[in-house]
């Protein structure tokens, strides 16, 4: 397996599956990129790579799966936005103490998240 990593070139990928549906995907760009999923595809699409040189793009192959998670990483981005500017979480020698803020502090930005949705479908 770590001879076959080694040896992509560019833009290819290799799939490693187990019994249980969950599909390994290497996929080499710029950097090797690992990505465990259980609710992927082995199957590739192309996508579109910008250069600072070209203006149009160049299409490169890209497993499914991968395109997936850019496209759904957004909200994680914003959410530890978020959690950064109001962080409420504190050193403690208690395990529960900061689980028990961190997902108060989820619910929180959720309810925030719904609040606004349902005030903008009233304006």
């Amino acid at each position: 397996m770590k001879l076959e990593i080694a040896s992509l070139s560019k833009h290819q990928s290799l799939f490693y599956s187990s019994k249980d549906k969950h599909i390994l995907t290497v996929w080499r760009d710029s950097k090797i990129l690992y990505l465990l999923s259980n609710n992927g595809s082995n199957s590739i699409s192309e996508t579109q790579r910008k250069n600072s040189t070209e203006t149009q793009g160049l299409m490169v192959p890209c497993p499914d799966n991968t395109i997936h998670y850019s496209q759904l990483s957004r909200g994680v981005d914003l959410l530890d936005q978020m959690r950064e500017d109001e962080n409420v979480e504190r050193r403690s020698r208690k395990l529960y103490k900061p689980i028990v803020l961190h997902l108060l502090q989820i619910s929180l930005y959720n309810s925030f998240l719904l609040f606004r949705k349902k005030n903008s479908e009233k304006n």
